[in-house]
């Protein structure tokens, strides 16, 4: 656990507005696992190893990637490998089945920031200028700075 409680413990990141919970999740083959979370508040389910059936979920979604195609680049959905997102509705827990290999996953909730979000990736902002920005200065190697 990097931040929030869950089962007893706390993580040793606080003071969030969003009073965020981020668990690394593993779940063998075959295993079904109900996990207390106030899907509520907004929580998902970002899958990076492994395959699983989420009870009252969405349908999971890809990567949003940058490819170029034919000289253009061209944002499109990877569902290839393991990179795979889905969103739970409201409830009290996240129900979670492992398929044959088991599952890995990052399950992240938190209280919504009622804040516009541009997402492509790795970056998340809050437009889609800061987007474009950010992806600028990631090609640039001026994304992140060091403090000085």
């Amino acid at each position: 656990m990097i931040v929030g409680a869950f089962w007893g413990k706390a993580g040793p990141v606080d003071g969030i507005a969003a009073e965020p919970l981020y668990l690394d999740v593993s779940v063998p083959p075959g295993v079904t696992k109900r996990l207390p979370v106030d899907t509520y508040r907004r929580a998902f389910a970002y899958v990076f190893a492994g395959a699983a059936r989420f009870a009252e979920a969405s349908a999971p979604r890809g990567v949003l990637l940058e490819k170029e195609v034919q000289g253009r680049e061209v944002n499109i959905r990877d569902l290839s490998g393991d990179r795979t997102l889905v969103n739970f509705g409201t409830g009290d827990e996240v129900v979670v089945t492992a398929g044959p290999d088991g599952v890995r996953f990052l399950l992240v909730a938190g209280a919504p920031l009622q804040e516009p979000v541009a997402w492509h990736g790795p970056i998340v902002m809050n437009t889609q200028d800061e987007l474009r920005q950010a992806m600028r200065d990631l090609r640039n190697g001026t994304f992140i700075r060091p403090a000085h």
